[in-house]
């Protein structure tokens, strides 16, 4: 019995140590104590410093090479050494950042590639897309991310946005929109977020390992359906409601935005975009029998459709109002093989974007006007 208890004591006294050291720890390596701004920015899931290898044999078959994933010092993505000849910031989601796509093949490099190639001339475009974030995201980044960057002030910021948005955002994500909470305990999860070490370690695993818990819409995805798979072929019913309301919600968050971007001293450059959420056109349009859910009910690809062209048109309405530019890439043609998943695009896919990007940019003389203003 004595053995036994001896044994007990022993395991209670390794558990109180281990909790102990850990508390140290945290009290030591986290913000607790010293406040540090970037800490902050964890909440937001920026991940810095980082160069990360993906295996994407999942996505483009066996023998694909790995990708090189690579985020600074300041969260960003691509060739963004100095911050004060940033021309170009592209601000979205999963489908800005573009996880799966390797170093110096994302639409924002080749953009660039494509300026070198035609122009002549260097242009500076930096990613800025964080996987999950909406427009309740992009208002946080603007407000504890973007000011942190010394010397950031580019000619122009891309907004490359609308998927996470399309699937009635009414109301923040947990996890995807922590800057919105409201409660003590919500707020006392995002302080945990914003100041542990241990949270802190959680998220490089997390970047690595890339987990994550996306809607639907947002998720990405081992393949692109088969066309068999589109069935849907009407609207939900009761979903004109419901895409008001998103309108209303979402112009006013874009409103917020392009206002800040005025105020960081850029041109906004308002982008919408492809997916394969429905195919077909006119009275063939099929979509897919689940693109997202929205308080427990699945609403289908043609849903999907007609929330995100209402989007787009109001983005188109509050990005003319303010002097910005609206380029429709949703109108543009993509195929099948541009794309892994209904919303994520390949690298095929990300140079015919880019494609579309610079005649757009050139025919608008959006290069010229970057060049002038250096």
């Amino acid at each position: 019995m004595s053995r036994i208890k001896n044994l007990l004591f022993a395991i209670i006294g390794v558990l109180a140590g281990t909790l102990i050291a850990l508390f140290l720890l945290e009290l030591a390596l986290g913000g607790w104590i010293f406040q540090d701004a970037w800490k902050a920015t964890r909440s937001l899931n920026i991940v810095r410093n980082q160069t990360i290898h993906y295996s994407v044999e999942s996505i483009y078959g066996r023998g694909a090479p790995k990708i090189t994933y690579t985020r600074d010092r300041n969260g960003l993505r691509g060739r963004c050494e100095d911050p004060r000849r940033i021309d170009v910031l592209t601000v979205g989601g999963s489908t800005t950042d573009q996880r799966y796509i390797t170093d110096g093949q994302t639409f924002q490099d080749q953009l660039a590639a494509q300026v070198q190639q035609k122009l002549g001339r260097e242009l500076r475009v930096c990613n800025a897309g964080v996987d999950g974030h909406s427009t309740f995201g992009h208002i946080a980044a603007f407000e504890k991310w973007f000011p942190l960057i010394n010397g950031l002030h580019p000619q122009y910021v891309m907004l490359y946005i609308g998927i996470n948005d399309a699937g009635f955002r009414l109301q923040p994500m947990p996890e995807r929109d922590p800057e919105q909470v409201t409660g003590l305990r919500a707020k006392i999860a995002q302080a945990f977020r914003e100041k542990s070490a241990l949270y802190g370690l959680d998220q490089t695993l997390s970047a690595i390992l890339h987990r994550g818990g996306e809607n639907r819409y947002a998720r990405h995805g081992a393949a692109l359906p088969p066309e068999q798979d589109y069935v849907a072929t009407a609207t939900s019913s009761g979903i004109d409601e419901l895409i008001a309301a998103n309108v209303a919600g979402y112009s006013a968050r874009l409103a917020t935005i392009l206002g800040d971007i005025r105020q960081m001293g850029a041109r906004p450059i308002c982008v919408t975009q492809p997916t394969r959420m429905w195919i077909g056109q006119g009275e063939t349009l099929r979509g897919l029998p689940e693109a997202f859910r929205f308080n427990g009910v699945a609403y289908n690809g043609l849903d999907y459709r007609a929330s995100l062209l209402a989007l787009n048109k109001a983005m188109e309405q509050l990005c003319t109002e303010v002097g910005g530019v609206f380029i429709d890439v949703h109108a543009r043609e993509f195929s099948p093989g541009d794309f892994y998943d209904p919303v994520h695009m390949t690298p095929v896919g990300a140079s015919r974007l880019a494609g579309y990007l610079f005649e757009e940019m050139d025919r608008r003389e959006l290069f010229t006007a970057a060049y002038a203003g250096r």
